[in-house]
């Protein structure tokens, strides 16, 4: 039985049933079909096969219903009387809708203690925009004692998001890191998680050599770029030196990283950025300055002993960045700098670390018990549960997390805290690659240090009572079930979730939407985004995306993401002929294309071609995102559709169908 794996609501597919004769004579075979979506209606058929043969019978389906269907076939040789061999086969054809799949969320740390003995929030649930019709939504209200069970729950889910260049692909690396050695530090390191995470190591140990110039560099496309970048191969030394202690790493590698890094070093302790600058909040200038020279001082501090042979070379850099810091600290005035600074001159041990902090203090934003920082300056995402914070004051705001963290002040540290779990989205992590390694990095030490944890917490229990319209939930995290996620069901027909907590302790609540949108198109002030239909024909579709900056300065790496036709798969010669396709990468219907920072003004248009795979039929619309990687708040959205596919029958596709005798092909 051969069908696609999944269609969009509207969309039609053949399904062909092959039945081989092992047996030695010629057979009658009849044939019967089933689907779930409806059990009374049986689709029958009959084959004569000879010995030693096959014969295809394809059947028309038309799925009425959103979700799975069961597809089962019978197959029986005989006749009335007498069943000379039988056999029976199901499948399953995924239903989608015909939309895009959001899932949203609204997370909240919550402390209760005997000066403030009891907690209560109201979440409003309305209904989403644009949802399309007949599909619902899902929610959940999910509760932990351990604010990091969110994010080791969703380790899996970090990596199912694009890594095709080399910064991306360390999204698959650090956070495993860090939150594998949280779990060994409060003895929670299993060995089946530890399992997943050392294959997740490996793989992207493995992933990064890719990108990996013969100098001992990296950088985000590999051989393919002019030089290797001294931010990239900073972090990439960061991420392999904090895993040399669960998996094997080449010395070798490293100690050419760290000595092309440290030649990259000024006789003012400043740093050199020969290649491309891929993270926007590095860009200042020609790519000097204090933060890519915090940013690279941070990486060797952290790492100070995993390269001895360059342990002298090592100090006198980090003496050399230090001095050079200093001396900027006075001119340093944006948010995300200066918070980098302030933990790279905390690790260094500088007598200038508690001015800095100072500094840092008098430019948060305190709302109630939460701090954090901003460049005030970025647009935030709104959804009907949360307002997201663009990934650069995520990041800002986990540096200077770990700055305090560094200093032991843990009790100021604690409404930053509060304010970057409000920030983690329901995959466990945060906007982009870089805000998510750093969040995760400060969450974790600050778990492993906090004396408010559960098991350092006397009597910790925390009753959550949650409560709306016909719906009740009352659940006690306890020292028994701390580690562990609490998930209960929401009725889709609330309208607000109301929860209250009382008790001694921490504990995080999640409230989890999930949804369909209808597609639209949209366009920010920042990236502008088109995709017509170059040519179009039954089995083949060729597709010309544009892409346009519009933002006053420079783009990071742009990232378009193309929802391909169902049943069609991307030429893979069409894309290899066009250098400014640095890499693509396809995961399912979805086809990620990777391209360098654009400047304002600038444009970039590719071909892509799709060829048929799979016998679908009434194709739907499809989706094109693009947008900016590191800031994805700017992002622009496009659809295109094939009119000969959306016209398309079944008889297009096989003409020789015995039910499509007679009818008129689509031109």
């Amino acid at each position: 039985m051969d069908l696609p794996d999944s269609i969009v609501q509207g969309e039609e597919c053949l399904l062909q049933i092959t039945v081989f004769n092992y047996l030695p004579t010629r057979q009658e075979v009849q044939i019967s079909v089933q689907h779930s979506d409806d059990l009374s209606q049986t689709i029958p058929s009959s084959a004569a096969v000879q010995p030693g043969e096959g014969h295809s019978t394809f059947v028309q389906l038309t799925p009425s219903i959103i979700g799975d269907v069961t597809i089962t076939v019978m197959a029986k040789a005989g006749d009335f009387f007498r069943t000379v061999a039988f056999d029976i086969l199901q499948k399953t054809l995924r239903v989608q809708p015909n939309g895009v799949h959001k899932t949203i969320n609204q997370q909240h740390l919550i402390h209760v203690h005997p000066t403030t003995p009891y907690y209560n929030k109201t979440v409003p649930l309305s209904n989403p925009q644009n949802m399309v019709p007949g599909t619902g939504r899902t929610i959940n209200l999910k509760i932990t004692g351990d604010f990091m069970v969110p994010s080791i729950d969703g380790l899996q889910n970090l990596i199912d998001r694009p890594s095709g260049c080399g910064e991306q692909n360390m999204l698959n690396f650090a956070p495993d890191v860090y939150i594998s050695k949280y779990l060994k530090t409060v003895n929670k390191l299993t060995s089946a998680i530890k399992t997943v995470v050392n294959g997740h190591l490996e793989f992207g140990y493995q992933n990064e050599l890719r990108n990996k110039h013969s100098d001992g560099s990296f950088s985000a496309f590999g051989d393919s770029d002019s030089s290797g970048s001294s931010w990239l191969t900073a972090f990439v030394m960061k991420c392999f030196g904090m895993a040399r202690s669960m998996i094997r790493i080449d010395d070798t590698i490293i100690g050419q990283g760290v000595n092309w890094l440290l030649d990259k070093q000024n006789t003012d302790g400043s740093f050199n950025e020969p290649g491309r600058v891929i993270h926007t909040n590095m860009q200042s200038g020609t790519g000097q300055g204090a933060a890519l020279t915090a940013f690279i001082m941070v990486s060797l501090l952290e790492n100070r002993d995993s390269y001895p042979a360059a342990q002298f070379r090592m100090n006198t850099s980090t003496s050399m960045s230090m001095a050079y810091l200093e001396t900027q600290l006075s001119s340093i005035h944006d948010a995300y700098t200066l918070a980098l600074t302030c933990y790279g001159l905390a690790l260094a041990r500088s007598s200038n670390s508690s001015h800095c902090i100072s500094k840092l203090q008098t430019v948060a934003v305190v709302d109630g018990k939460t701090t954090h920082w901003t460049s005030g300056s970025r647009v935030k995402r709104s959804s009907v549960l949360q307002t997201r914070a663009p990934a650069q004051d995520i990041e800002s705001t986990a540096y200077a997390l770990l700055a305090f963290i560094e200093m032991n002040q843990m009790t100021e540290a604690f409404g930053v805290v509060k304010w970057l779990v409000s920030q983690r989205n329901p995959s466990g992590g945060f906007e982009s690659t870089q805000d998510t390694v750093v969040s995760l990095q400060a969450l974790a030490k600050f778990s492993e240090l906090t004396t408010m944890g559960p098991q350092k917490t006397p009597n910790y229990n925390v009753h959550i009572a949650g409560s709306g319209a016909g719906f009740n939930h009352q659940y006690d995290v306890t020292l028994a079930n701390y580690d562990v996620m609490h998930s209960v069901q929401i009725p889709e027909s609330l309208d607000s979730l109301s929860f209250a907590a009382t008790g001694h302790g921490v504990a995080v609540v999640d409230v989890t939407m999930s949804y369909y949108v209808q597609g639209s198109s949209t366009n920010s002030s920042f990236i502008q985004v088109t995709a017509p239909v170059y040519n179009e024909s039954i089995n083949s579709v060729t597709l010309d995306p544009c892409v346009t900056w519009t933002g006053r300065t420079t783009s990071g790496m742009i990232l378009v993401e193309i929802e391909m036709i169902t049943g069609f798969k991307h030429n893979v010669d069409v894309l290899g002929r066009q250098p400014q396709i640095k890499r693509y990468e396809a995961n399912g219907r979805n086809l990620a294309l990777y391209f360098d920072a654009l400047d304002n003004g600038a444009r970039v248009c590719v071909r892509v071609t799709m060829d048929r795979a799979d016998p679908v039929v009434k194709s739907q619309a499809c989706h094109v995102v693009a947008y900016d990687y590191y800031e994805p708040t700017h992002q622009a959205v496009t659809m295109y559709e094939s009119g000969i596919l959306k016209r398309s029958t079944v008889c297009d596709i096989c003409q020789r169908c015995p039910f499509c005798s007679g009818v008129s092909i689509v031109g």
